[in-house]
């Protein structure tokens, strides 16, 4: 974008340093945010939250909570993450919906005692009601969730 082009969209006194370092501040406090699992995109069921996000979500979630421990690159979390979406899409604000990412968040995991990716646990009122260390469909998922 050239200075002729951001004349338009800042005032005169905003230098393009300026407008750069000020949007580059911006996507830092958001990306922030969504790491510590303060931010969620509307739309996107599954949540990234870090270790102390989810064990305050287990512990004062009222619906019942799934969470995800996935890591970064990982050929099943993905798909396993795609099969949690479709699950997340019919049941609506029924069931809240979590992950961790195990490159960065160790402590839960190894709490729980979590050894293989993708493990999927879900909680009710705090309590762990279920466990699997991977789904192949989403009937899986939804006989874990009805089992809680």
């Amino acid at each position: 974008m050239a200075d002729e082009d951001l004349k338009v969209l800042r005032p005169k006194y905003l230098t393009r340093r300026a407008l750069v370092s000020s949007l580059g501040v911006a996507a830092l406090v958001l990306g922030t945010l969504w790491a510590a699992g303060s931010l969620a995109l509307k739309g996107e069921p599954l949540q990234m939250v870090d270790d102390v996000a989810a064990e305050r979500l287990i512990a004062n979630e009222t619906r019942p909570l799934v969470v995800e421990f996935v890591v970064p690159g990982c050929v099943f979390c993905k798909g396993s993450s795609r099969l949690l979406r479709q699950v997340a899409e019919s049941t609506g604000q029924r069931v809240r919906y979590a992950q961790i990412d195990l490159s960065e968040n160790t402590r839960l995991a190894d709490k729980l005692g979590v050894q293989a990716v993708p493990t999927i646990i879900v909680f009710d009122k705090g309590k762990m009601r279920g466990r699997t260390a991977m789904i192949a469909s989403t009937g899986e998922l939804d006989e874990l969730l009805r089992a809680r």
